[in-house]
């Protein structure tokens, strides 16, 4: 057990240092900067995430003098009195803006708290779901959020489809926090039994063998994830960090490329590595720099634009894709791009969208950016020919 513990830190510690090496970010540009300058909070759940970290390097390095914002980043959050100390902390500093990573508190109770301070709240990196928007009407001070949005279930969904469509008819479905009622969770689950029910129907006679185990890294995990890999199924189509927790166990197994191997995840140096040597086969992979998309939103709000950039008065629920990869070939394209000196969503293609610097800049303006997400989207913004 300590060796499989041991072999995940090194894992994680490999990540971190390809980030250090690979993430570089230029400053954004020098020009037009503003001369005023606004202070940002950032909640976030665990600082120690290496998402996050890059997050927040792209914030602090890129974003930070480009727009001349200083963003003031919680400690770990682990419990409502934190959140809201912290969010009491940013209004005693002068913060007129909070980027959410994390919720724990009663939303509502948030929203005001925000409201009596009028500091400006926007996620991070998902949509408002129903709840938090009706926890939201009448409070100006909610601005909603850009994210994935359904993209949970769909990724899982084509990962699944892929797989069955090349030949796999038994499938390992390790379903993360879904039996808690962890709502992007239950999303990947339904993507992948979707998948399976509506090729069955396509294919009648054919009988798709899951074998379902949830849950997170621990002791009965990893005994469970080795009686899996004993099974010799097809395919593994892992909810989260395939490539951190699938990877190395089908080495030592002897079924790396032997078992196909998908995941949700996000775009890093292991999970390329990892398709490059054949082990995993399909990633639906994020990047942290969509989070530029939430800040621009916010900085409209607080120099004054928050109507600007509502539909109908009402925050904003926009939705991205992620990125669907299949080959090495592939990863090696997003790479450049995600860990490259100009990322994804620069400052300057952000100010294009902020009417600070862009008087004519219009909520439409703003939708179009953000459905430009995609990997030809951005080589296009950056005048890069294929």
């Amino acid at each position: 057990m300590f060796k499989r513990w041991l072999r995940l830190l090194w894992l994680v510690l490999f990540f971190a240092l390809c980030l250090n090496q690979l993430s570089g970010y230029g400053k954004g540009s020098s020009s037009n900067v503003p001369k005023q300058k606004y202070k940002i909070g950032v909640i976030v759940y665990d600082n120690s995430d290496v998402m996050q970290q890059e997050i927040n390097k792209y914030f602090t390095q890129h974003l930070a003098p480009a727009f001349n914002v200083e963003f003031i980043i919680s400690d770990a959050i682990k419990d409502s009195n934190g959140e809201i100390s912290f969010i009491e902390n940013c209004a005693a500093k002068g913060v007129k803006g909070i980027i959410a990573f994390y919720n724990v508190t009663d939303f509502k109770k948030i929203l005001n708290l925000c409201k009596q301070h009028k500091i400006y709240y926007v996620l991070g990196a998902m949509n408002p779901d129903e709840k938090m928007l009706k926890a939201a009407e009448g409070n100006p001070y909610f601005l909603g959020g850009v994210g994935p949005g359904n993209s949970d279930y769909s990724a899982m969904y084509k990962m699944t489809k892929k797989f069955l469509e090349d030949g796999a008819r038994s499938i390992v479905l390790p379903t993360g926090g879904k039996d808690w009622s962890v709502k992007m969770f239950i999303d990947r689950y339904n993507g992948v039994k979707d998948a399976i029910k509506d090729f069955e129907a396509k294919h009648p006679g054919v009988k798709i063998k899951v074998y379902e185990f949830g849950g997170f890294p621990n002791d009965a995990w990893f005994a469970t994830q080795a009686k899996m890999i004993a099974l010799n199924p097809d395919a593994i189509v892992a909810t989260f960090s395939g490539e951190f927790l699938w990877v190395q166990p089908l080495k030592d197994a002897g079924k790396a490329g032997k078992i196909k191997l998908g995941t949700l995840s996000s775009i890093n140096p292991v999970a390329a590595q990892a398709m490059k040597e054949g082990v995993l086969h399909f990633l639906a992979g994020i990047y942290p720099q969509m989070t530029g998309l939430n800040f621009a939103l916010l900085y409209n709000a607080m120099t004054g634009y928050a109507k600007d950039f509502k539909k109908d008065g009402k925050p904003v629920v926009i939705t991205t894709d992620v990125a669907i990869i299949q080959s090495a070939q592939e990863m090696d394209k997003w790479m450049k791009i995600v860990y490259g000196k100009v990322p994804p969503y620069s400052a300057d293609d952000l100010k294009k969208v902020c009417k600070v610097f862009n008087p004519k800049a219009t909520y439409n303006d703003f939708v179009k950016l953000c459905k430009e997400c995609n990997y030809n989207d951005i080589i296009k913004r950056r005048g890069i020919k294929r």
